[in-house]
């Protein structure tokens, strides 16, 4: 797993760092709006449908682009980070 470095919460928007050189950036439609991004067709009718189910829509940008979409319940127990926040930290093998 590549190391994200520069990261930077973004309040009331979403986060934002680097990985791997690109510029990465997580966050729901205010994030969109804020950088001024269109949503690919696909990724706005799968959002959508997260809506619909009473979750929260989180978009992945790379680059200037949205590239994903990931839906996550709207309500999370109290001091635990969404499911996409988590990850486990993995030690490279190779020398």
């Amino acid at each position: 797993m590549t190391a994200a470095s520069g990261f930077q919460a973004i309040p009331g928007q979403g986060a934002r760092a680097t990985v791997g050189g690109r510029q990465v950036h997580v966050g729901g439609p205010a994030l969109g709006r804020a950088l001024s991004l269109d949503v690919p067709a696909a990724l706005g009718a799968a959002a959508g449908r997260a809506r619909d189910r009473g979750q929260a829509a989180i978009f992945l940008v790379e680059d200037g682009a949205i590239v994903a979409v990931f839906a996550e319940p709207m309500c999370c127990a109290p001091n635990r980070a969404p499911r996409w926040m988590r990850c486990t930290k993995r030690e490279s093998t190779s020398s």
